[in-house]
């Protein structure tokens, strides 16, 4: 859950919290990074747009770093991921 509170660097927090949030989740091995939560605040909204998630099944999503890799790799990584989530939905929003 992030909440924000009306402050010149509460957006700069927003972003930092954001960005370790994800790089925590790459780190981690994870393939996506997910928000879940269902009152997220206009500004924080904007924030993760400008970030590129992409809205699935009533969360946010956002693959992560550690899915950089050779071509074959990545479509393993992916065919794996696709079984477990709807990849071929979050894809086909951002091609």
């Amino acid at each position: 859950m992030i909440r924000i509170s009306e402050h010149y660097l509460a957006e700069t927090v927003a972003r930092h919290l954001l960005f370790t949030s994800i790089s925590l989740s790459a780190e981690e091995g994870r393939q996506l990074t997910k928000i879940t939560d269902k009152y997220l605040q206009y500004e924080i909204i904007n924030i993760i747009q400008e970030d590129y998630f992409i809205e699935t099944n009533n969360e946010l999503s956002k693959l992560n770093l550690s899915l950089i890799d050779t071509k074959k790799n990545i479509a393993d990584k992916l065919n794996k991921l696709e079984k477990n989530t709807r990849i071929d939905f979050l894809f086909s929003k951002v091609l």
